[in-house]
């Protein structure tokens, strides 16, 4: 598990600036949550960042490791 965070961590360090744009459709934002992301650009590209970090994370682990990011994941949010 804490090769997991670690691996996350380097993965976020290694982000670089992109476009601001949620990691999911604003036009379909429900929640509370999804809504002040959207209405806010830099939260916006925060949230693209973290999208892609957690997508280079899962692609630089085993199945095993998947499965633990994913729980963690959850647990964070």
């Amino acid at each position: 598990m804490r090769m997991m965070k670690i691996i996350f961590a380097l993965c976020l360090l290694g982000l670089v600036p992109h476009a601001s744009a949620a990691s999911f459709d604003c036009s379909k934002a429900a929640t509370s949550t999804e809504k002040l992301i959207c209405s806010d650009a830099e939260t916006s590209a925060l949230d693209s960042k973290l999208q892609q970090a957690y997508k280079t994370a899962l692609s630089a682990t085993d199945v095993y490791g998947k499965k633990e990011l994913a729980k963690e994941q959850r647990n964070w949010i």
